[in-house]
């Protein structure tokens, strides 16, 4: 078969992901340029859609503050496209802001000056689908558009002044999306509902990047002084934490440290977290860790918690922590999260305060070796090289 080209419509900045601020799409993205039959790929940065992000991705993205090294094949004083190497390619721009016409006449220049064809749209942006709809009544022919949906962002705390554009969005999708992937099978079943060549595949964890040998490992500065056990929280810590059930196991365990990575992601978020839990001694709020030192914390942990509240969001997420909890081995205490059926039975699942706190103690006192070593081997086959080659296998059968 022909090699096929991927222009992407990303949920993130590339310069993010050189930070270590890692997703799915981030994932799935490195896994495609492994693939021979992937020529090039052309991921667009994250579409701001206010002018909160405006002078960020302009300064970053735009005038090379963090891409001077990097190739430029497209640029004006608003957009720019840069060679990361031989396949991939980002575009950044801030047209989208004014006219998303715009942003689809650069695409087509783009597009001739790499001569591309066999173009496949590969989408994590539900905001911007009218684009796709544009590109394709410019006669750019495309093979075909997926959509791999990360999450409801109507649910989004951050999108709530969206959600007329997110209806349009999910329903553009629903009409005209070739392969639709969805991280959750919630998503699946209430968002897409039941739609055919919808499929639902699942994080996936590099097992290697956490499994650190004994010698690679090297405790880091900020937890050495912190009295143990501890009972760590990492991620984008926003409005899904549920503060209410922090505090109750804060209260329950002034012997336990509560460590929670990830605060100064969301700066008003931040605001209020600090408000809420700064007072408790045994609490540790650590801002953001990079993916590439984050196996350090994690291997320092006795037992990684996730405290979300059950809602209409975190009903379609499925927690990377889950997978990185159990690629290091420590148990894991969880809320319903979505996902979680297919841990089979190495998840502490509680349905309430006061269960969640019991199921820390059980955690504690029944981790051992061999638990760690069973933890590690029920995800070891849930790699992203796996999650991306069955979403090629359902892509290359629809283009046959």
């Amino acid at each position: 078969m022909e090699k096929i080209n991927i222009i992407m419509f990303s949920m993130s900045h590339y310069t993010d992901w050189q930070k270590g601020q890692v997703n799915r799409n981030y994932h799935i993205l490195n896994e495609l340029q492994k693939d021979e039959r992937i020529d090039k790929i052309i991921s667009i940065d994250f579409l701001p859609f206010n002018w909160r992000k405006v002078a960020k991705i302009y300064w970053e993205n735009i005038m090379w503050g963090e891409m001077d090294d990097i190739e430029i094949v497209y640029g004006d004083l608003t957009s720019s496209c840069h060679r990361v190497n031989s396949k991939l390619y980002i575009y950044s721009t801030i047209d989208s802001i004014y006219s998303h016409q715009t942003v689809t006449k650069e695409l087509k220049k783009i597009i001739k000056i790499l001569n591309l064809d066999n173009i496949v749209f590969w989408s994590y942006n539900p905001l911007f689908t009218c684009i796709l709809e544009d590109v394709c009544k410019k006669n750019i022919e495309r093979r075909a558009f997926v959509f791999d949906a990360v999450d409801n962002w109507s649910e989004h705390p951050a999108f709530q002044k969206y959600k007329d554009e997110l209806r349009i969005g999910y329903q553009i999708i629903r009409q005209d999306a070739d392969i639709i992937f969805t991280v959750s099978d919630y998503l699946k079943h209430q968002l897409f509902e039941e739609r055919k060549n919808c499929y639902w595949i699942p994080n996936g964890i590099n097992p290697e990047h956490f499994m650190l040998p004994k010698k690679d490992y090297q405790e880091p500065a900020e937890l050495k002084n912190i009295p143990r056990p501890i009972i760590g929280y990492h991620g984008v810590v926003q409005g899904r934490l549920d503060l209410e059930l922090i505090e109750y196991v804060a209260q329950k365990n002034p012997d336990k440290s509560i460590v929670l990575i990830g605060t100064q992601v969301w700066k008003n978020y931040n605001k209020i977290i600090k408000k809420k839990l700064q007072n408790y001694k045994n609490i540790y709020l650590i801002p953001f860790i990079s993916y590439q030192k984050l196996p350090h914390y994690l291997h320092t942990f006795n037992a990684g918690i996730i405290p979300h509240k059950i809602n209409e969001f975190t009903k379609s997420m499925n927690p990377l922590k889950l997978y990185e909890y159990s690629a290091v081995g420590i148990p894991t205490i969880t809320t319903s999260v979505a996902g979680i059926s297919t841990f089979g039975n190495i998840l502490y699942l509680a349905n309430n305060p006061e269960d969640f706190n019991s199921k820390i103690q059980l955690a504690l006192r029944e981790d051992n070796d061999q638990l760690r070593q069973t933890r590690r081997e029920v995800i070891a086959d849930d790699s992203w090289f796996s999650r991306a080659e069955l979403m090629l296998k359902y892509l290359f059968d629809q283009l046959r």
